[in-house]
């Protein structure tokens, strides 16, 4: 093998590492930002979720584990600046979001993820079905829709940075 393959083969591997853990640090860093703000987290769900961003970083030699970790974090700060939401529940839904539209559109493979696993149970928890004080369809549909699209602008973000570019055919 070349240099140039190697490099290649290198750059590769770091954006399928990327592209694995991003999803779970983003949530996992939204979940510390709700809890710092007073709500509950169960530190399993942390646990689970820490666990899936260094899951990737296994298949990687001690000197590039470094590197590639401050790459994930410092993209996932990116895609989450895209938001900057001013609520991190709209955040943390937000991310959820994203991580479901990545499964949705073929752009993510690792349906079994704690991170997958952890939005479906947080869409599914806000759902309400109970109608609002007037009469009308129940607030988080509502909501869902800003999740949405805020889901929408977090995926270009992460695609103009080289990320989920092409959805996967299986």
């Amino acid at each position: 093998m070349n240099q140039a393959q190697a490099q290649v083969d290198f750059m590769a591997l770091d954006l399928t590492i990327l592209e694995q853990a991003v999803p779970a640090h983003m949530l996992l860093m939204m979940l510390e930002e709700v809890q710092k703000n007073g709500y509950e987290v169960r530190e399993d769900v942390l646990h689970h979720l820490r666990n899936a961003v260094l899951a990737p970083l296994s298949r990687l030699d001690t000197f590039s584990v470094a590197r590639v970790a401050k790459r994930i974090d410092d993209t996932a700060r990116s895609i989450l600046r895209e938001v900057s939401p001013d609520n991190p529940l709209d955040g943390l839904y937000s991310c959820a979001q994203f991580i479901l539209t990545l499964i949705d559109e073929g752009r993510w493979t690792d349906a079994q993820n704690q991170a997958v696993l952890m939005s479906l149970l947080l869409m599914e928890d806000v759902k309400d079905d109970r109608k609002d004080r007037y009469g009308n369809e129940a607030v988080w549909r509502v909501e869902e829709k800003k999740w949405q699209k805020a889901a929408k602008e977090m995926l270009k973000r992460a695609m103009l940075l080289g990320l989920y570019a092409m959805p996967v055919r299986i």
